[in-house]
């Protein structure tokens, strides 16, 4: 399995977010980080999140 990525965009208050690979808990501080910053954008409106290239989803990261 690919090791897990985390790659995210945003246009005016919509943040594009695509999980890929095998997403396990070491990736879970930084996914949290990024929500976290989305969430405090004042422009924040919206999220859409793509989960196609995603191979596995451990219990941390799914709870995130």
């Amino acid at each position: 399995m690919a090791e897990g990525t985390a790659r995210y965009a945003r246009e005016s208050g919509t943040w594009f977010l695509k999980l890929g690979g095998d997403l396990r808990h070491p990736l879970a501080p930084a996914l949290n980080a990024l929500l976290d910053r989305a969430f405090a954008d004042p422009a924040f409106e919206q999220m859409a999140i793509d989960l196609s290239a995603a191979e596995n989803i451990d219990s941390t990261c799914l709870g995130i």
